[in-house]
C-alpha cells in the first residue's frame, strides 16, 4: 500500500514500484483509490511513463464483477467515495456534524451537544405538530430531491453561446453544503488560478475572489424560490451568470443592494440557520463583503439584475481574458500570424513541454521534470513564462486542474 498526502509523488513511487513486481512476475490485482477528480491524472501518466494501462470503474460492483469473471489480473482506478464502507451513522450524524466551529459561529455552546430534535427546534425547524418544516429537510435531509426536484446546482462551460456547451455538473444534495461543493468543482474544473512568482515564491489566486464568489453562491441558495428550477450558472471565456428563481424584494434595485439596506430573506428559516452558521449575516452586507473582494481584486463589480422570474448576477472573467489576450499584444511586434507558435520565441524544451501538454493536459511539473530530465525549479519558470506569453493557460486546481494549450505549434 502507498498512501500520502496529495503532490508528494505517489504516482512516480507507485509507478516504480509496479514496474519492479512485473519484473519479478508478481503483479497481480492493483488498486488506485483516489478523488475522481484525479482518477484521468493517474490513468495517462501511468500509461504515458510506466506504459501501465489501467481501467477507471465507476462502481464498486463493476470492479468486482472484473476481478470474479476474469482470469487476468485487474488493474483499477476508482474513485474512493465508491468503495468507502458504509458505516452505520447514528441519527445525529448528519446535523450534528454542522455544529462544531467554524460553522455554527452564532449557534450557542450548550446547544451543540443537544439532541437532533432539540437543535431543530432551537433553529425552529420543527412546527407546532412535531413535523419538521421545508427548511429542515432542504437544509440537512440526506435526500432532499425526494421532495423538492430543484434542490440542484448546475454548472455550464459554455463555448461562443448558450447552445455550445461543453461540459457540466449538476451538484445535488442538502443545502448547507452545497456551496462548499460547487466551490470545490469551479476550483477544479472551471476557473483559472494565475501562476505569478515572487522571487522564488510560488503563488497561485484564484481569477474570482474566493470569499466574494462563495458569497454570490449563498445568496442564490438561500434566497431562491424552491418551487422554481435549479439554480444555474453558466460559464463563458469573458464572464459567469450566476440565476436563481425569485426576484429581488419590491422595490429593491442592483443599486439598492450595494448601499446600505434592509435584509429581507425569501426563505427566513433557511436564512436564519445560515446566518447562524455563520455563512451569512441578516443585516443586508453581502453584497458589501463581494463589492470589498472585487474592489481588492481589481476587477469589475458584479451586475445584478431581475431576470427570467429570478435573480441573475454577472461577473467577468477580467483575469481570464487578460490571460487570453496576451497574445494578442504580443502579435503587435511579431506580425500578423500570432495565432502561430513559429512566431513566438520558445526555447527548445518549451516547445517540448507544449507538446506533452497537448497530448497529456493533466501532466503535472513534476512529471514535466521527469520526462525531460530537467529540476523542477526550471519547469516552473517555463510554465510561468508560457503563461505571460499566452500560450498556454492553467484550468482548475494545482491537484485536481488541467492545462489549456491556447497556440497551435508545428510539428
Amino acid at each position: 500500500m502507498v498512501a500520502d498526502e496529495v503532490g508528494l509523488g505517489k504516482t512516480i513511487e507507485a509507478g516504480h514500484i509496479m514496474l519492479e513486481l512485473k519484473a519479478r512476475r508478481e503483479l497481480n490485482h492493483v488498486l488506485i483509490v483516489c478523488p475522481k477528480s484525479l482518477q484521468r491524472k493517474w490513468k495517462d501518466e501511468l500509461a504515458f511513463k510506466f506504459g501501465l494501462q489501467f481501467k477507471i470503474y465507476e462502481s464498486q460492483k463493476d470492479l468486482l464483477a472484473d476481478m470474479q469473471e476474469h482470469r487476468v489480473a485487474v488493474h483499477a482506478i476508482i474513485n474512493y467515495e465508491k468503495i468507502r464502507m458504509k458505516r452505520q451513522k447514528s441519527k445525529d450524524d448528519s446535523l450534528q456534524r454542522y455544529l462544531p466551529l467554524p460553522y455554527a459561529q452564532r449557534i450557542p455552546e450548550d446547544q451543540r451537544e443537544a439532541s437532533t430534535k432539540e437543535v431543530l427546534q432551537s433553529l425552529g425547524l420543527i412546527d407546532d405538530d412535531g413535523l419538521l418544516k421545508n427548511a429542515a429537510i432542504l437544509l440537512f435531509g440526506k435526500n432532499p430531491l425526494r421532495f423538492f426536484p430543484s434542490v440542484a446546482f448546475k454548472i455550464g462551460r459554455f463555448g461562443k453561446d448558450e447552445a455550445d456547451l461543453m461540459f457540466q455538473d449538476v451538484i445535488e444534495g442538502n443545502i448547507i453544503q452545497m456551496a462548499d461543493r460547487v466551490m470545490e468543482v469551479l476550483q477544479a474544473k472551471y476557473l483559472v488560478s494565475p501562476v505569478r512568482f515572487e522571487g522564488m515564491q510560488r503563488y497561485e489566486t484564484l481569477e474570482i475572489p474566493k470569499e466574494a464568489m462563495r458569497e454570490i453562491l449563498y445568496n442564490a441558495i438561500a434566497h431562491k424560490d424552491y418551487t422554481g428550477p435549479d439554480i444555474q450558472m453558466h460559464v463563458y471565456d469573458d464572464h459567469i451568470e450566476v440565476w436563481n428563481e425569485g426576484e429581488l424584494p419590491e422595490g429593491y434595485t442592483e443599486e439598492t443592494l450595494m448601499g446600505r439596506h434592509s435584509s429581507k430573506p425569501r426563505n427566513r428559516n433557511i436564512a436564519n440557520t445560515m446566518f447562524k452558521a455563520g455563512f451569512i449575516d441578516t443585516w443586508g452586507r453581502g453584497y458589501k463583503k463581494i463589492r470589498d473582494g472585487f474592489e481588492a481584486a481589481g476587477i469589475p463589480m458584479p451586475r445584478v439584475q431581475n431576470f427570467c422570474g429570478g435573480v441573475q448576477v454577472t461577473v467577468q472573467r477580467t483575469k481570464f481574458m487578460q490571460m487570453m489576450n496576451v497574445g494578442k499584444n504580443v502579435g503587435k511586434n511579431v506580425g500578423k500570424n500570432v495565432g502561430n507558435m513559429s512566431e513566438i520565441q520558445l526555447t527548445d524544451r518549451q516547445t517540448k513541454i507544449c507538446k506533452l501538454i497537448n497530448d497529456y493536459p493533466h501532466i503535472s511539473a513534476k512529471g514535466l521534470s521527469e520526462v525531460l530530465s530537467v529540476v523542477p525549479r526550471t519547469i516552473e519558470r517555463d510554465l510561468s513564462e508560457l503563461q505571460k506569453e499566452g500560450v498556454i493557460i492553467r484550468e482548475g486546481s494545482k491537484t485536481a486542474g488541467h492545462w489549456v494549450l491556447l497556440k497551435q505549434i508545428k510539428d
